[in-house]
């Protein structure tokens, strides 16, 4: 606090960002390097990783939850047909069922997904609600992001956190 109390002299110079003041009288120097978001966090490929459902998304609202906690651990797997990816099928694990979808890229953030097939047994508590996002979710023409480590998929206001497994 006191090193900023003191005003420090501000200077970037291509990507070294550097603070001098003073701490408790003293001259004190704190340097930073920049660096691109994809050089320390890269995205993680989409194709062929485990995607494990760490959060709900609804509306304005995204909510976390530990999945092992809750009894909802669901995963998503993106698996090309060809080396382009144009094409494929998502393999899912959803709560308390299996099952697959086929898809076809329509850009690199749109998806379009048809012909679910998945096995029905059934569900109660926070399994049963992530189970019912995930079906609203992966149906129709969805939106996909990836950052860094982290997935978004999404059908008009309902979505899906991911991160790696």
């Amino acid at each position: 606090r006191t090193f900023l109390r003191s005003r420090p002299r501000i200077s970037l110079a291509g990507p070294v960002l550097t603070l001098a003041g003073y701490r408790d009288a003293q001259p004190y120097i704190l340097t930073f390097t920049l660096i691109d978001r994809e050089q320390f966090d890269p995205d993680r490929p989409l194709l062929g990783t485990v995607w494990r459902v760490i959060g709900l998304i609804d509306g304005d609202v995204a909510s976390s939850f530990a999945p092992r906690a809750a009894g909802a651990t669901a995963t998503v797997t993106f698996v090309a047909d060809g080396e382009d990816g144009a094409t494929g099928r998502i393999e899912i694990r959803f709560p308390c069922n299996q099952g697959s979808i086929a898809y076809t890229a329509r850009g690199t953030d749109q998806y379009e997904l048809s012909g679910i097939e998945a096995t029905e047994m059934a569900c109660e508590g926070d399994a049963d609600k992530v189970e019912a996002q995930m079906r609203s979710v992966l149906t129709g023409t969805i939106a996909v992001d990836v950052t860094g480590a982290d997935l978004t998929l999404a059908n008009g206001t309902k979505g899906l956190l991911l991160s790696p497994a």
